[in-house]
C-alpha cells in the first residue's frame, strides 16, 4: 500500500513539492495530497492541457487559503 501511494506521489508532484510534503504532519497529508492535486489538475485544465501535460512541472504548493498572501 505504501509502495503505491509513493509512486503517486512521485509521479504528480515536482521534486522540491515531495521535500515539502514530507515536512507535513502524518494527520494532514491526505487533505493536502488532495489540494495540491486539485490545484494542478484546475491550471492544466484553464491552459488547455488537460492531464495530458505534465504535472510535475506546475508547482502549486501546500498552504491552505488562510495561509495565502497576495501581491
Amino acid at each position: 500500500e505504501h509502495m503505491k501511494e509513493e509512486a503517486v506521489i512521485e509521479s504528480i508532484f515536482s521534486k522540491n513539492e515531495r521535500d515539502l510534503f514530507e515536512k507535513i504532519p502524518g494527520h494532514l497529508k491526505l487533505q493536502a495530497f488532495y489540494r495540491a492535486w486539485v490545484r494542478k489538475e484546475a491550471y492544466l485544465k484553464a491552459l488547455g492541457i488537460g492531464l495530458s501535460g505534465n504535472i510535475q512541472e506546475i508547482e502549486v504548493g501546500f498552504k491552505t487559503p488562510s495561509e495565502w498572501s497576495f501581491i
